[in-house]
């Protein structure tokens, strides 16, 4: 695992997030701007298509995230403490020039930070934590490749992807509501905020808010509220936000002195290391593609021929985190029924259950859909 995987995990949480729900939205009311804000009206359709056009050159900022998902404690892992990484609050920094210009700074304890550089051919990550370093230079056909994924639709034109929005929402009207809590103000900018909620009352989630730059288009903050909660159990988005060009400076490292820097083998990856043999028994058999039961809000994947035991670990580091991990899993709830028997995982937002003939069950219902759907996949 790369020095900045750990930290990297948390912050690829609110990304998805940020996508995922824009990809959720439903047919709805016109968004009425307040008279006082001076943002033109919008309706749900048009915000999408401006989000999906949205360009954006330059931008730094920092992000804090904030999750209360009330889920069980996590053990440490590989010198991991999951549970750091999935509750409380926490900071990035954020700078962006270009594809071939990017750096995340992730703020851990005290003065500790995680940092993914990108500067032309130059890709660093550093853990100050344990004071080390990996470079890895790109060749010359990887450096013209962009750092991050592609933009939206590069190729297709206003009038494909405007009719790419309407079947989109089209599709997903029958399960969500899509509306507006006049608009809000993020990172001290004016922003349309989007009020998406499942028009199917048993899913866990009520309500999920996404504010929209009212200028430049992109979302600045993501919040997804559990039912019946007055206060996000999630919440990912900018504090402090500009679009002006970042200094040159913020993306040349020089590693600290005491710092162990390991040079990359050009196509070296932590994935291209596992050989495939390793790589097909943890996706499961070939074959067990997940099944979806149910549907909208309330859809339960089912994915089967899961190898849920934990592997013993040859050193001294993996022997530990293998016994915390099948710690945690002892201490889970057991639970049976028709269906069989298992653990169960349960919080605000999903919950989760660990069947004991080789079956996982997620989504954001109650338990209680997680056991009918394992009734009828057996």
């Amino acid at each position: 695992m790369s020095v900045f995987a750990r930290p990297a995990v948390r912050w690829a949480i609110p990304a998805v997030a940020l996508v995922a729900v824009i990809g959720a939205a439903g047919a709805g009311k016109m968004l009425v701007a307040n008279a006082s804000s001076g943002l033109p009206e919008r309706s749900p359709q048009q915000l999408l298509m401006d989000v999906a056009q949205a360009r954006v050159d330059s931008l730094s900022g920092t992000i804090v995230q904030k999750s209360d998902l009330g889920l069980p404690k996590l053990p440490e892992l590989d010198g991991t403490d999951l549970n750091a990484m999935v509750t409380g609050s926490h900071t990035a920094k954020v700078w962006y020039d270009g594809p071939q210009h990017a750096r995340l700074s992730v703020q851990g304890t005290g003065v500790d930070e995680s940092d993914a550089i990108r500067n032309g051919k130059d890709v660093w990550l550093y853990d100050s934590a344990k004071k080390s370093a990996t470079h890895r230079t790109l060749s010359a056909d990887s450096a013209k490749r962009p750092s991050a994924a592609p933009s939206v639709l590069p190729s297709t034109g206003p009038s494909s992807l405007s009719g790419g929005v309407t079947q989109l929402l089209t599709q997903l009207a029958p399960s969500t509501n899509i509306g507006t809590d006049g608009t809000a103000k993020v990172a001290g900018r004016k922003a349309y905020e989007l009020v998406i909620s499942p028009k199917q009352h048993d899913s866990r989630v009520e309500q999920i808010r996404i504010a929209i730059d009212g200028d430049k288009h992109i979302p600045l903050r993501v919040q997804i509220f559990a039912r019946g909660s007055a206060d996000p159990a999630f919440e990912a988005g900018f504090t402090s936000v500009s679009f002006a060009k970042p200094d040159a400076s913020e993306f040349r490292f020089n590693p600290p002195a005491g710092t162990k820097v390991t040079e990359a083998k050009p196509g070296s990856s932590d994935h291209s290391k596992v050989a495939p043999k390793d790589r097909d028994h943890r996706q499961g058999k070939k074959g067990d593609e997940p099944q979806i039961v149910g549907t909208g809000w309330t859809s339960v994947v089912v994915a089967k021929g899961v190898d849920t035991t934990v592997p013993a670990g040859k050193t001294a580091e993996q022997k530990k985190a293998s016994a915390a991990a099948t710690k945690f899993l002892d201490s889970l709830p057991k639970v049976h029924g028709s269906w069989g028997s298992g653990r169960l995982v349960e919080t605000k937002l999903f919950s989760v259950l660990i069947t004991d003939d080789g079956r996982v069950l997620a989504g954001a219902v109650a338990p209680a859909q997680l056991y009918q759907a394992a009734a009828q996949t057996k």
